[in-house]
């Protein structure tokens, strides 16, 4: 009974694992990162909120009405002190209170904006703000994907690593085996068996390394992808697939048009630009007039009974009429307000231009990494070739005695040394590829 237990809850636990692990290609990842990315949805939401302000700073002069209602009981009234003079009685001064115990009163106001500068150019610099973030929104979706491509080429370098060094492991383990047998029968020395301990040691070592850079990558491609950072991933493509990929369509991206005026960022700085002359010209209008009509319409009763529900004693009040607001000395801040604008916009240019040629330098800079790791990655093929050759012919001559450990160790270590070299050059390549992909892209998302 125990053991049938045992084993439906062994079978429940790996049908949860195997729901929870991840099976990714480099679509997926995008595809998750720019549904879940933690930056990319606060950016998401800051331009929504942005949206939102235009909609505020519009009501600000559209019609409004407005309702109050309100109910005295005046528990005493106040008195007045009057001169004798008014009732015949000169020379006295007489007490009288005004007024009723109970009053209500309701009224209803409107007010309409007919004329605000201001009112203008906050709206339209509110308009401005939400371009400035849509911008910034395109250019993080561009990060993200930048981040998690860069992500996943990380993580499959360290799996590929691992492959290779398990394996250059094994045989060296091996060789170690066959070396003690060896060394027992007296025909080889000690040191050779030490030589061939200490090559394992540093494979061992390496493996160790390339085994905490997988897990650090794979947290890293889940925070990117607004993942659990513990989640299992299951990759379904391999380096060897990514440089395919790398250099067959090639053409088609390498060779796209750049237009700088396209890319997400210079598009926010643009729209900074915008922003800091409807700025300007918000403290501008500050000299201009405003005009502004209102209505009331006000129903009121006064009596000494509560007596609300009858018809008798109500009385109504009805006015419109226009509000002319005209500011003549401010002590001169508006002007300084106007200068400090002025010099921000200023800024706001030569951040544009500032941008502008970043994004020059960083393109050709792309265009030139991927051309060095193409070159990196073509010398590291052949590199790798070599020293494989050269480290079976070795082998083959140490086990039969005409090499010593040292050469097998040189050996060894060129080859660990080339295959690194691979994968390192490689993944420079696919990053290079990843850079030129996200500064062109911006031109069509």
């Amino acid at each position: 009974m125990k053991r049938n237990l045992f084993l439906l809850l062994f079978a429940m636990s790996t049908f949860l694992h195997a729901q929870d692990t991840l099976r990714l290609d480099l679509a997926t990842a995008k595809q998750k990162a720019l549904a879940h990315n933690l930056a990319l949805r606060q950016t998401a939401l800051s331009r929504l909120a942005a949206h939102k302000e235009v909609y505020e700073a519009l009501t600000q002069g559209l019609f409004n009405v407005q309702a109050k209602a309100g109910f005295t009981d005046n528990i005493t009234l106040p008195e007045q002190i009057l001169p004798g003079e008014i009732l015949n009685k000169p020379g006295e001064f007489i007490p009288v209170k005004f007024g009723t115990k109970y009053g209500f009163n309701t009224n209803v106001s409107a007010n309409l904006l007919l004329f605000d500068a201001n009112y203008v150019v906050a709206v339209q610099a509110a308009k401005a703000y939400e371009a400035l973030l849509k911008g910034q929104e395109k250019n993080a979706k561009h990060q993200a994907l930048n981040a998690v491509s860069m992500a996943y080429y990380a993580t499959l370098a360290a799996r590929e690593s691992i492959v290779v060094l398990a394996s250059n492991l094994s045989n060296a383990e091996k060789m170690l085996e066959d070396l003690k047998k060896v060394l027992a029968s007296g025909l080889i020395e000690e040191t050779d068996v030490d030589q061939m301990l200490l090559n394992v040691t540093r494979i061992r070592n390496s493996l160790y390394v390339a085994n905490i850079q997988r897990e650090l990558g794979d947290k890293m491609l889940n925070f990117q992808m607004g993942e659990p950072l513990h989640t299992p991933l299951v990759f379904q493509d391999s380096l060897a697939l990514m440089w395919d990929l790398a250099v067959q369509d090639a053409p088609s991206w390498y060779e796209m048009p750049f237009s700088v005026e396209e890319h997400g960022l210079y598009q926010s700085a643009f729209e900074q630009v915008r922003l800091q002359k409807k700025n300007r010209l918000r403290y501008q209008t500050a000299f201009l007039p405003n005009l502004s009509a209102f209505g009331a319409y006000t129903y009121a009763k006064n009596t000494q009974n509560f007596d609300f529900g009858q018809r008798q004693g109500w009385f109504s009040a009805t006015a419109w009429g226009l509000n002319l607001s005209l500011p003549i000395f401010s002590s001169g801040n508006k002007i300084i307000s106007i200068q400090k604008a002025k010099i921000n916009l200023d800024k706001s240019k030569l951040q544009l231009e500032e941008t502008s040629e970043q994004l020059d330098l960083q393109m050709q800079q792309a265009l030139t990494d991927y051309s060095s790791a193409y070159a990196s990655y073509t010398n590291a093929l052949q590199n790798v070739e070599l020293s494989t050759k050269i480290l079976r012919k070795t082998e083959l001559k140490f086990n039969a005695g005409t090499a010593n450990s040292l050469d097998y160790t040189q050996a060894l270590q060129q080859a660990l040394s080339a295959q690194s070299d691979k994968i390192q050059s490689l993944l420079a390549l696919l990053n290079a590829k990843t850079k030129i992909e996200n500064l062109k892209q911006n031109i069509n998302n």
